[in-house]
């Protein structure tokens, strides 16, 4: 029995050992990839901003599809404008009335902006989406990569995409985003 003792404390500590080495690479890894989500989300911020971006409802009014557009906006226009999945959010133009712009600022959620009237919230609203190189919507959750929050004031460069011209899903393909001081 002596023989089988020393053998099993040592298989026990060869066991113990690749856990924890496994357990270690885990954290390693997990905080490997939160590193890089936080990289590849502060790769979508733009170093300077133009001063004299006109509202996403007019930038998209004068563009064509397929052009590259830059516009301002409120992150907002619905209940839960901001994706938690991946790297997206409604904007919606600022000259569509947030309830917290009034003086009775009575709505728990004003970003929403139900006090508008809806056809014009519906023709002020446009999906902002980052994807990678491959097309597909990037899995990055920018309100934890990138702090961003509903009734934010942001400027986007963006392409317009080809549904635009054909009534479809009102989505722009973003290139950049800033985030404007105060929003």
């Amino acid at each position: 029995m002596k023989l089988h003792i020393p053998s099993l404390l040592t298989a026990a500590t060869v066991l113990a050992a690749a856990l924890l080495a496994g357990c270690g690479k885990e954290a390693a890894s997990s905080a490997e990839s939160e590193t890089v989500a936080h990289t590849a989300a502060s790769a979508l911020l733009l170093d300077e901003a133009p001063d004299d971006a006109p509202g996403i409802h007019e930038a998209v009014q004068n563009a064509a599809p397929g052009e590259t557009i830059v516009a301002t906006g409120r992150i907002g226009g619905v209940m839960e404008p901001l994706s938690e999945d991946y790297a997206g959010f409604v904007l919606t133009d600022e000259r569509v009335w947030f309830c917290d712009e009034g003086e009775d600022d009575h709505c728990p959620t004003p970003w929403d902006a139900c006090c508008e009237d809806p056809d014009k919230l519906a023709a002020s609203r446009f999906f902002v989406q980052f994807s990678g190189e491959n097309g597909e919507p990037l899995l990055l959750n920018l309100r934890e990569e990138l702090g961003l929050a509903e009734n934010q004031q942001v400027l986007v460069r963006a392409r317009l995409g080809a549904a635009e011209a054909a009534s479809g899903p009102r989505i722009l393909e973003a290139e950049g985003l800033h985030i404007l001081p105060g929003g």
